[in-house]
């Protein structure tokens, strides 16, 4: 219900849809949990005879979110769910017109650590009404540094 009045006062949805939003991100982070249970690796045949070819799944970084102002639960549940299932720390950047959606949906997120072992999530917020890219890339940075220790 927080995250429905936090979508009717931000984006000036009617309560309803609000919570329809709500319901459809956490539909997607519990489809995305339930696809890391099939995350392995495969070997397929090559075009050549002698040759297999073996497909190994892991992690590649830190992702980069940014959310848009329109669906900010869903697309952030999309992205920050996607991104946690293949093993990657995650970077949100909510829209200027909605950070308190996507803010509160962080603390949901951040109040269960057991299910960021390995990983990490942070969010940034704007100084002013934009961020820099190299702003943005030093914030990545500080995170990666952050994970490793």
């Amino acid at each position: 219900k927080d995250l429905a009045k936090w979508l009717a006062l931000e984006v000036g949805k009617p309560l309803i849809e609000g919570e329809g939003e709500v319901v459809g991100g956490a539909d997607i982070f519990e489809w995305n949990a339930e696809e890391t249970k099939r995350i392995f690796g495969q070997t397929v045949e090559s075009r050549f005879e002698d040759t297999r070819v073996q497909v190994i799944y892991q992690p590649i970084g830190v992702v980069a979110a940014l959310i848009p102002w329109n669906f900010p639960i869903v697309l952030a549940a999309r992205k920050i769910s996607t991104a946690l299932a293949a093993g990657c720390s995650v970077i949100v950047k909510p829209d200027v017109i909605t950070p308190g959606a996507v803010m509160e949906l962080m603390n949901i997120v951040n109040k269960h650590p057991e299910y960021l072992v390995g990983k990490a999530i942070d969010i940034i917020t704007d100084k002013g009404q934009y961020l820099t890219v190299e702003e943005f890339l030093k914030s990545i940075e500080k995170l990666k540094v952050r994970i490793q220790k």
